[in-house]
């Protein structure tokens, strides 16, 4: 299965793992996403939120079931 996610903002709440990965939860009602990111997307990422700030970030996330 495979499908998008499109963010307008940056979550606040979020885990940095101990490889400094960033993880965060995504509420896509009725369901809850955890996406999990490496440090430097998610530092691309906080640059792109202050340098654009009506910025869209959107990935592709696949899952097996």
């Amino acid at each position: 299965m495979e499908f998008n996610i499109k963010i307008n903002e940056l979550p606040t709440d979020i885990e940095i793992l101990e490889n400094k990965w960033v993880a965060f939860v995504i509420d896509a009602e009725p369901d809850q996403v955890k996406v999990v990111i490496r440090a430097k997307t998610w530092k691309m990422w906080q640059k792109a939120a202050t340098d654009y700030p009506a910025w869209v970030a959107e990935w592709s996330i696949g899952a097996r079931i």
